[in-house]
């Protein structure tokens, strides 16, 4: 399940073509033993969570509104986001959009061309990854790469 955010324990993801048990665009939440689902407008869909994680999640949300619409929008039709684009928020707080098709003739990325291996990218302890963790980049990789 693609990765979309991470923070305080929380995790955040979407899943592609995700619409059979919810029409409602939504997000996947874990936070310790709990597992829930919540719409994009704050409403809990299903399963459960703490109250205080719950808060933090509705206002994440609440934040992010428009990207989450807009990437739901693609997940639904299983299209990536700009095709081998990543957007990466890193610890200092920036923001960047980062093309990585340049890589992909490289021969440790070359799966990555599938566009299915591809939208599997997650971040694991701060590194972008795919294929559980057989392909990897380094965050100050993205960081100079990705420009202002």
């Amino acid at each position: 399940m693609p990765e979309i955010c991470r923070f305080n324990g929380i995790v955040i993801s979407m899943l592609f073509k995700d619409i059979k048990q919810h029409n409602k665009p939504h997000v996947h939440v874990s936070y310790a033993e709990y597992e829930a689902t919540v719409s994009i407008d704050g409403e809990l869909l299903g399963e459960s969570l703490p109250s205080k994680q719950f808060k933090l999640i509705q206002a994440w949300l609440i934040l992010h509104e428009e990207e989450l619409y807009a990437a739901w929008n693609n997940a639904v039709q299983n299209q990536p986001l700009d095709n081998y684009r990543l957007h990466v928020r890193f610890s200092t707080g920036e923001e960047k959009e980062i093309d990585i098709s340049d890589l992909l003739d490289e021969q440790v990325f070359k799966p990555l061309q599938d566009l299915n291996v591809f939208r599997s990218v997650y971040v694991d302890y701060g590194t972008v990854v795919w294929c559980d963790g057989t392909i990897d980049i380094a965050p100050e990789y993205l960081y100079d790469i990705g420009g202002a």
